[in-house]
């Protein structure tokens, strides 16, 4: 808990110290979600246990974890220098984020809707039409395993390609450091 803690107060101080700075801002972004994601994993064996407003933290975090995927492939395509990746690497980040807009999002939120209880009249909806929860966990298990898979995969691959392009050692630099 306390590795996320300090992954999300970096990328909240970086998006606090230079918000004029959209390379800045988006590092923040991905460093706050990877936050999110270091809380979600110490939580995921224990959330069962957990009741009342600590559920509904943990059914919160969740939906912020999972923007880890698509950031990180956007991070990766413009560090070092915040300038366009190129038409096929710009038409990847927009296909992660549609497939998780579209797909992966809505999936979480009809588990995470059921999961914090909102109203009896969702439950009943649920129940009455058990193959949309069931196709959202369908989703929310293979699917997003080999979509986090491919997203990091290929921000690793993004990431090569801007090292070998990169006539500045300094440049380099800075990508072994994240690296």
């Amino acid at each position: 808990a306390l590795v996320g803690l300090a992954f999300f107060i970096c990328g909240a101080a970086l998006a606090l110290l230079r918000p004029q700075d959209p390379q800045v801002r988006l590092a923040g972004a991905f460093l706050m979600s990877v936050g999110f994601v270091t809380l979600m994993m110490t939580l995921q064996s224990t959330f069962t246990f957990l009741a009342g407003w600590e559920r509904k933290i943990h059914y919160l975090v969740v939906p912020l974890s999972i923007w880890t995927m698509p950031l990180a492939y956007h991070f990766s395509s413009r560090f070092p220098v915040w300038r366009s990746p190129g038409l096929v690497w710009r038409a990847i980040q927009w296909l992660f984020y549609a497939a998780f807009i579209l797909v992966i999002w809505p999936a979480f939120g009809i588990i995470i809707f059921l999961g914090l209880g909102v109203s009896e009249g969702a439950t009943r909806f649920m129940v009455a039409h058990p193959s949309l929860y069931l196709t959202a966990c369908q989703i929310t298990t293979r699917p997003l395993a080999v979509y986090t898979i491919v997203c990091f995969g290929l921000s690793l691959v993004v990431t090569a390609r801007n090292y070998r392009r990169l006539p500045d050692p300094d440049s380099r630099r800075r990508i072994q450091w994240v690296i």
